[in-house]
């Protein structure tokens, strides 16, 4: 169960960062056709780790303001 939840996220995660690169790829005049297989995968997992860096960010920020709401809602 939790195997298959894992695989469904990392999945989402890569066509998330495929997409993400593609467009950045398009925004810089470069087709992902004229990149060579190696180089596009590598790039592609940089995006992937940009990503999971920006989520764990996300979430320290969403615990941090739990915990100052806790704190200050059980100080007044």
């Amino acid at each position: 169960m939790l195997d298959s939840i894992q695989t469904e996220l990392n999945q989402g995660v890569r066509n998330m960062a495929k997409s993400s690169l593609i467009k950045k790829l398009n925004e810089q005049g470069i087709n992902k056709n004229d990149l060579e297989n190696e180089k596009f995968e590598e790039l592609l997992l940089l995006e992937i780790e940009i990503i999971k860096n920006d989520g764990k960010k996300v979430a320290a920020g969403i615990a941090v303001g739990i915990g100052i709401s806790l704190l200050t809602g059980g100080l007044i």
